[in-house]
């Protein structure tokens, strides 16, 4: 029960904090999660403004952010080690 329970508070958590990682996604992103999800990108905009809650969406975007920040933090150290 405690697990669910706190389950719930996280989830809740980034719910309040929607706003936060649509900050974090990059131009055209929103987009591509909504190829990703095969939903419009009005359905991921509603998600991110936090008036629908769509779990297919919310896996893509969690899917693209890991990917991306990946690939930012790997091209950010090939250019740090060019620079030195």
């Amino acid at each position: 029960m405690y697990l669910f329970v706190l389950m719930i508070f996280k989830y809740n958590k980034i719910m309040e904090n929607l706003n936060n990682i649509r900050e974090q996604l990059p131009h055209g992103a929103m987009k591509e999660i909504a190829k990703r999800a095969n939903v419009s990108n009005a359905t991921v905009t509603k998600v991110l403004d936090g008036t629908c809650e769509n779990l297919v969406v919310i896996n893509a975007i969690a899917d693209y952010l890991t990917v991306y920040k990946a690939e930012k933090e790997l091209a950010v150290g090939r250019l740090a080690s060019l620079i030195k």
